[in-house]
């Protein structure tokens, strides 16, 4: 994963010292957020069983699915992304 997110920040013009340091620190911070709001050990299927409590009415499930779908993701994009390990989600969001 390093590797990955370190050769794109190269590819917009850092140095690869600066975008390893830069990735170093992101990784440290998701690692830190995953912990704090205890989504760091979610099941690596938590899409799957997002979209099973949508459809038997569990409210945060749907309250999770009904918010992903306003922003238009689809259930292919809500299983993709959520069965996604934490950090690999929040590296996600941070390089976006």
């Amino acid at each position: 994963m390093k590797s990955l997110y370190t050769e794109m920040l190269c590819k917009v013009g850092f140095s690869l010292q600066e975008a390893c340091k830069e990735v170093k620190k992101a990784l440290q911070m998701c690692k830190e957020q995953g912990k704090k709001e205890g989504t760091a050990d979610l099941p690596p299927n938590f899409g799957d069983l997002i979209l099973i409590g949508s459809e038997l009415g569990l409210p945060f499930m749907a309250d999770r699915a009904r918010k992903a779908r306003d922003e238009g993701a689809t259930d292919e994009d809500i299983r993709e992304f959520w069965n996604l390990h934490d950090l690999q989600r929040r590296m996600v969001i941070w390089s976006e």
